[in-house]
């Protein structure tokens, strides 16, 4: 009897886990970025001259200005790794590591311009 009850609570349990991340997977896609309750979705666009810069754009920034950082430069990040192999990257003028009081938003936007290393 204590076996069928233990399966139980196991089975529900897992099943409200389930649930659960299917919840969490609805509302992030690939370019979206969980922090402390928001979701901060981003965009990186690409130079037509030249691949290695590059602007990445947060949207709903004003829904906290670290998160956006974050977001920010996990997607920095990953372009530059899936499209040079490196984290490094020189920003003009603001960056995921200023200080929030020193980010100026656009409309809402937080605006980073970046480059990336090259091989």
């Amino acid at each position: 009897m204590m076996k069928s009850i233990g399966r139980g609570v196991v089975v529900i349990s897992l099943l409200v886990g389930l649930t659960a991340c299917e919840q969490a997977k609805d509302k992030l896609t690939r370019n979206s970025f969980f922090y402390e309750g928001n979701t901060f979705k981003t965009k990186v666009e690409k130079s037509r001259d030249d691949r290695q810069d590059f602007r990445v754009i947060v949207r709903n920034a004003t829904q906290g200005l670290t998160g956006s950082r974050e977001a920010a430069r996990v997607a920095a990040n990953r372009y530059c790794i899936e499209n040079y192999g490196s984290t490094d990257i020189a920003y003009a003028g603001q960056s995921p590591d200023s200080e929030n009081d020193a980010l100026t938003l656009t409309d809402g936007q937080l605006v980073f311009v970046g480059r990336c290393a090259g091989w």
